[in-house]
């Protein structure tokens, strides 16, 4: 993300505007006290405007500095010790340039005033003296500045983490609704039962084991909210019970291939994300099509990444009941990677004349499995 050096934050201005404003108020009551004519009282105004200026671009410095990501992640400690360099740099720099200022300032425009502290000051001490006045008096205001900035600062980014995590547990919550309400919808629990239904009378361990999926299903949906992520031989394990409820339905009309590289098992991966790709190709794909299709998920790990490709067949024209829908938790999918991964995951939807690809890439991030 690009950073500007001056900021477009209208509060940001506002504030600096106050605060700045406040000090040459305060700076400008001093000179008018002990300004001996109107002359030295104009040299210490063009003075005090060059000190506000130069501090304004050293705090906007230190914001362009600070913004950078990789900064804003070090510990306080860390931060604290930024600002306390640069506020020793800048105010040694704006120090001098006063000193020098001032210095011309007196030498040439004032020179009663400047014999006068000849006596006791040489050219050079002369500079260093209002050099280090000026250079202190920045310090002090810097060194507030940086840390009423950098407090700010941590506190909001302490207050967006909060606010991502509570709309992420929001999410989940929503997640687990869909689950039992949209995804696993009363349509498809009321062809599982049925099934299973018909099922116990030519085979009961069949329908005993179809039973046992559909209470495993419902209880990992209920799960969903306790975990951000789960390994994916779990979401696996899960996806392949729904699918073995749904082919009581769908028979020989879903085939559905499953390729993936071992070494993606331990992977971490959003709860029941898998599961809702597969229930959207199948509600939008497969089910429209009066001779079935082919569902094919493909895992592979490529690059420190988890590449998850989920393709299937699907109608050229929409039916009635799905015309006008994107797919089945698809926007759920995206918030959820927003907030868990943020610009680190990608998820994209492409067709191709029949077949309909949605395709997952998250980082890469495992859990031992146990032997």
């Amino acid at each position: 993300m690009k950073i500007d050096f001056y900021p477009k934050n209208k509060t940001f201005w506002r504030y600096n505007i106050v605060c700045w404003g406040i000090v040459f108020v305060a700076l400008l009551l001093q000179t008018i006290v002990f300004a001996q004519d109107p002359l030295q009282l104009t040299v210490e105004i063009i003075a005090g405007l060059i000190f506000i200026v130069l501090g304004v671009h050293a705090g906007f410095l230190f914001r362009f500095i600070f913004s950078k990501k990789d900064i804003q992640n070090n510990r306080i400690g860390s931060l604290i010790l930024i600002g306390f360099t640069l506020a020793t740099t800048s105010s040694i720099i704006i120090g001098l340039i006063l000193g020098g200022f001032g210095y011309l300032s007196y030498s040439q425009l004032l020179p009663e005033t400047y014999d006068e502290v000849r006596g006791k000051y040489d050219g050079l001490q002369f500079l260093l003296l209002i050099a280090t006045r000026n250079a202190v008096t920045m310090f002090f205001y810097l060194t507030v500045w940086h840390f009423i900035y950098i407090a700010v600062t941590v506190h909001r980014r302490t207050l967006k983490a909060e606010l991502a995590s509570l709309q992420l547990k929001n999410s989940l919550k929503e997640t687990q609704l869909n689950s039992l309400t949209g995804q696993l919808n009363p349509h498809f629990l009321f062809n599982a039962m049925n099934n299973i239904r018909f099922s116990i009378r030519k085979n009961a361990d069949k329908a005993e084991e179809m039973l046992l999926n559909l209470s495993d299903i419902l209880r990992y949906s209920l799960d969903a909210t306790k975990h951000n992520k789960t390994m994916l031989i779990q979401e696996l394990d899960i996806t392949k019970r729904y699918l073995a409820l749904v082919k009581l339905q769908l028979r020989d009309r879903l085939n559905f291939n499953l390729n993936v590289a071992q070494e993606s098992e331990a992977s971490l991966v959003p709860p029941l994300i898998l599961q809702t790709l597969v229930e959207n190709a199948i509600k939008h794909g497969i089910e429209q099509l009066a001779e079935g299709g082919s569902l094919t998920v493909d895992i592979r790990l490529v690059d420190v990444r988890v590449h998850i490709l989920i393709v299937n067949d699907m109608p050229l024209i929409k039916s009635k009941l799905t015309q006008g829908s994107t797919g089945l938790g698809l926007e759920n999918v995206r918030t959820r990677l927003k907030l868990l991964y943020g610009n680190d995951a990608s998820f994209t939807v492409n067709k191709r004349e029949k077949l309909f690809m949605a395709e997952l890439t998250l980082p890469l991030e495992r859990k031992e499995l146990r032997q």
